[in-house]
């Protein structure tokens, strides 16, 4: 039972920690997006209740320009962590991209009162 129990907590280490890795490879400038796509893809389907994971795939999304699938990702990134103002901004900068400005000041205004300061 004891062997059991062990071998459970390294495998949560394990999914914790690829996941960890997975959400840092976002933040890499020199990135390919289409990678980054795959790595966070795996990532959620490790965690898909991590709200940054979702935030940092609509990055992806925006940076190819698939901004529909961006506004889905960030949506639903707020959706799990509604005080996340980094998905409010980045979903405000894609509304912008695609011309809906009414829906991309709101989300500004949203991010700026919960504190982000550069929305």
């Amino acid at each position: 039972m004891q062997l059991f129990i062990k071998a459970c907590i390294f495998v949560l280490g394990f999914l914790f920690c690829s996941t960890v890795i997975y959400a840092e490879k976002a933040d890499e400038p020199n990135n390919p997006p289409q990678k980054i796509l795959e790595d966070i893809n795996q990532a959620i389907r490790l965690e898909p209740d991590k709200a940054e994971l979702y935030r940092y795939r609509g990055v992806a999304h925006k940076k190819l320009g698939q901004y529909n699938h961006a506004l889905i990702d960030f949506s639903r990134a707020i959706q799990l962590s509604p005080n996340d103002a980094a998905s409010y901004k980045y979903r405000g900068e894609t509304y912008s991209k695609l011309g809906q400005f009414v829906r991309a000041i709101r989300d500004f205004n949203r991010a700026l009162d919960l504190g982000l300061a550069n929305a």
